[in-house]
């Protein structure tokens, strides 16, 4: 049973970080002349890498893929909403990066949140389940008596215990008549 388990997760993880690597060698080299990092695009892969594999192995499926499809996502509304510049020295400025890592965190953020609102779901249905399964099992005890309004004797309770024969050597309490 855990092992099924261990397997399902590590198999979200190297889904998870093949996307982010798959996404990474792409975006890096052959895409370099759109973005012009150096250094950042390999950052903000650690990043979703760490936190999709931190994600698949807790088990928190959405969170791992959501992660891992931030990384592509957040390149790609860097290239439509970034503007770009130049400082006062006449060096070029971008906000690229800025919207980059923001879709990444936001990506983080939004899945950690759906992740804890689907294992209330699943906890509210399984709750259910197990009430309407109780409700649906045959009644162990007897109903009230309707002449009386009294609790009849409930069936689970132990017998009375039954009384050992006297022992004819004792003496014995007569009994007054």
């Amino acid at each position: 049973m855990y092992k099924n388990a261990l397997k399902k997760r590590l198999r979200l993880g190297g889904a998870s970080c093949a996307i982010v690597l798959a996404s990474f060698l792409i975006i890096r080299w052959p895409l370099y002349f759109l973005h012009q990092m150096q250094d950042f695009p390999v950052l903000t892969a650690c990043l979703c890498l760490i936190c999709a594999l931190a994600g698949s192995l807790l088990g928190a499926r959405v969170f791992a893929l959501g992660v891992s499809l931030s990384y592509p996502a957040g390149f790609a509304a860097s290239l439509v909403f970034s503007s770009s510049g130049q400082d006062a020295g006449g060096g070029a400025t971008s906000n690229g990066w800025i919207i980059w890592l923001l879709v990444i965190v936001a990506a983080c953020f939004l899945t950690l949140l759906a992740e804890l609102f689907l294992a209330q779901l699943r906890t509210l249905l399984d709750n259910l389940k197990q009430s309407a399964a109780r409700r649906a099992a045959p009644k162990e005890h007897a109903a009230d008596d309707t002449n009386t309004g009294a609790a009849k004797k409930d069936a689970r309770a132990p017998a009375p215990a039954k009384t050992a024969p006297s022992d004819p050597t004792l003496p014995q309490k007569e009994k007054n008549a």
